[in-house]
């Protein structure tokens, strides 16, 4: 996956063309062993593999649809906010949290 910089928006390119001349080695290259090219003005800038599925995933999720809000559910919460009747339990919410690192590590 290639990022034109000019696609992307002003501002000054990441690598210098000085390096660029000169063959010079930034740290998005070394990572990703490709070597970064000049096209018409631009910066053309090559991702890593990781990179590329993170933005995969990235899409996928944005394209999905989420089925499982409840409106009803939603709207009575929103109310419960504004007119202060929704209380956190502190301790529910680091108990949760106490679990989910439990799951990762």
């Amino acid at each position: 996956m290639n990022i034109n910089t000019k696609i992307v928006g002003g501002g000054r390119p990441i690598i210098p063309a000085s390096a660029l001349s000169k063959g010079g080695v930034s740290a998005s290259n070394a990572v990703s062993g490709s070597t970064p090219t000049r096209e018409s003005g631009g910066v053309t800038v090559d991702l890593t593999d990781a990179a590329k599925r993170l933005a995969a995933s990235v899409s996928q999720v944005q394209s999905q649809q989420d089925t499982s809000v409840d409106p009803a559910r939603l709207a009575e919460l929103k109310d419960a906010i504004a007119s202060g009747r929704y209380h956190v339990d502190a301790k529910r919410v680091a108990a949760k949290f106490m679990g989910l690192e439990a799951q990762l590590g």
